[in-house]
């Protein structure tokens, strides 16, 4: 699968927004991203993401497995429930929320920002696993630090 995503509006792969009901064994894999160029909210997009919006259900065993991104000027990987305000519209606080087994594996990419993770509340539970992931000449077992962020309520792994 081959994602092509440029004029600043559009994501690439993975769940974003509502989540109604339980969503669970979803594989992304064998792909490659050649430009993502939207930037509008890079706290909400990336190329490979779980984005939580709004939330009733829950997530377990996504996977990202085998996938390139050759340039995005956002963020490669996200796992994020969001809470931020978006213009005039308020969110809705998220609590007691899952998203479980979320892996990015054996993925390469270039990217203008750091990867982020976050659970957003003490409430919520976001357990990630980041193994084989290279960025430019980095890999995530011994470089975590410059490639990713996280809050302190997610849980993550690099391997």
């Amino acid at each position: 699968m081959l994602g092509r995503c440029y004029d600043g509006s559009i994501n690439d792969f993975g769940i974003y927004g509502e989540v109604n009901r339980p969503i669970r064994n979803i594989t992304f894999k064998d792909s490659a991203v050649i430009c993502r160029d939207a930037t509008w909210n890079n706290n909400r997009i990336a190329s490979l993401a779980v984005i939580i919006e709004l939330a009733e259900g829950s997530i377990d065993r996504v996977t990202f497995d085998n996938i390139e991104i050759f340039r995005d000027d956002g963020r490669a990987m996200a796992c994020v429930i969001f809470t931020e305000e978006i213009g005039d519209m308020e969110t809705v606080p998220i609590n007691n929320f899952t998203a479980d087994n979320i892996i990015f594996k054996n993925i390469t990419y270039n990217a203008a920002m750091k990867s982020k993770f976050s659970a957003a509340n003490e409430t919520n539970t976001v357990n990630v696993t980041v193994e084989n992931a290279k960025f430019r000449n980095f890999s995530s077992d011994k470089n975590s630090r410059l490639m990713f962020e996280s809050d302190e309520f997610a849980n993550v792994t690099y391997k």
